[in-house]
């Protein structure tokens, strides 16, 4: 229930700060309809000797509505994915999801609210793909691999943000996010178990500007965890980014977080919190790279240290034909104050992209997925394939 009041509050906070900008607006439209085949080896990757194969029907529609316009941005993007196993019927699964984003600029601020809901099968979000599904620094969290028994997760983050320009060398920052976890069933089993939680904080800082492109930011966090047991954070950071071109950017950040868990037993904990990487984007090629440390719950009620890298590359090779690779690796350690197994997780994508007409696409992608538990017999992998046809009518050359 609280998650559907919070997902009414943020649709209508986009929705009434919308309200002017819309009456002599420019609206996009570009949907995208992709229809496909997928196999996997391995679906709920399980230990070796307890396989479940599937392969069938995919289907997935992306219909976002974008606003055009210099002072405000608004883009509502509704999805759904659906699968049809004839053999596997009960892996059938329909998967929805919807992100926006509005945000007013002026000459000296800036103001937005992003927003995410889905709710999706535990297969889908419990073991990520390599796709960028979040901005540079801000890795993905959550997920704990738990998804040998069958559940669903409702999922709703909210990211405020306001930036203000004081000087031309000098600006302030203010905002925070709140997360919301809920799973349909509970499960006791320890090795599978999922639990609710939220996860939310604010955030403050001061930047200088070195240069037009390149800012150094000054920034303090606090935050609380409500898993297991609940816990409280706060911690300091330095940033330095810098856009040293229009489609270049990087960023460097250092600081630490101090974690406390509500429990007689625990102690504060104090961890190196961190981030590096960058976005290029040349004529042929789109790149990006980050590597992240961090803190924070986990579907399976713990806190941990998680060390993330994102790596995401498309190249085209001739006018009409692209090749996509993609890599995701975390490692997973429990707080001193908690026992939780440490956990590796490595997946990667190869697959291609042929716009056979300007509307008409023929795709194709390999994933491969591992993982391991430090207090399990083995580790555990799969293998899929997928190829489909994708509409897009609002495509350009």
């Amino acid at each position: 229930m609280r998650a559907s009041h919070a997902l009414a509050a943020a649709i209508a906070a986009v929705t009434l700060g919308a309200a002017g900008a819309a009456r002599a607006a420019n609206w996009e439209f570009v949907p995208r309809l992709e229809l496909g085949y997928e196999y996997n080896d391995n679906y709920r990757l399980d230990f070796p000797g307890h396989e479940i194969d599937v392969s069938g029907a995919l289907l997935d529609v992306t219909l976002p509505v974008n606003l055009v316009d210099p002072t405000t941005r608004l883009e509502l993007g509704p999805r759904l994915r659906s699968t049809f196993f004839p053999d596997k019927r009960s892996e059938d699964s329909n998967d929805y999801f919807f992100n926006g984003l509005f945000e007013k600029r002026t000459l000296r601020h800036v103001f937005g609210i992003d927003g995410q809901w889905s709710r999706e099968d535990v297969v889908r979000s419990e073991l990520p793909s390599s796709e960028i599904d979040s901005n540079l620094g801000d890795p993905t969290t959550a997920d704990a691999g738990r998804r040998l028994l069958r559940n669903v997760r409702d999922l709703i983050r909210l990211d405020p943000y306001w930036h203000f320009d004081v000087s031309q060398r000098h600006r302030t920052e203010l905002g925070g996010y709140y997360l919301d976890v809920d799973f349909k069933k509970v499960y006791l089993d320890p090795a599978e178990r999922q639990e609710d939680f939220r996860d939310y904080g604010v955030y403050a800082g001061w930047g200088f500007r070195f240069t037009e492109r390149s800012t150094l930011t000054l920034r303090g966090r606090a935050s609380r965890y409500e898993t297991t047991f609940d816990s409280q954070a706060y911690g300091a950071e330095a940033e330095w980014r810098s856009d040293y071109t229009q489609t270049a950017n990087v960023y460097l950040r250092l600081g630490a977080q101090r974690t406390k868990l509500e429990r007689s037993n625990s102690e504060n904990e104090t961890t190196f919190i961190g981030g590096l990487g960058g976005r290029w984007i040349w004529p042929t090629t789109n790149l990006f790279a980050d590597l992240t440390h961090s803190v924070g719950p986990t579907s399976a009620g713990a806190v941990v240290e998680r060390s993330q890298l994102r790596l995401r590359m498309t190249r085209a090779v001739q006018p009409r034909l692209s090749v996509i690779a993609g890599l995701r690796g975390t490692h997973d350690q429990a707080i001193r104050s908690t026992t939780y197994p440490d956990r590796d997780y490595l997946t990667g994508d190869l697959g291609f992209d042929w716009r056979i007409t300007q509307r008409w696409s023929l795709v194709g992608m390999y994933s491969y997925i591992w993982q391991e538990y430090s207090d399990e017999p083995s580790d555990r992998s799969s293998n899929a394939i997928s190829l489909g046809v994708v509409y897009a009518p609002g495509r350009v050359e």
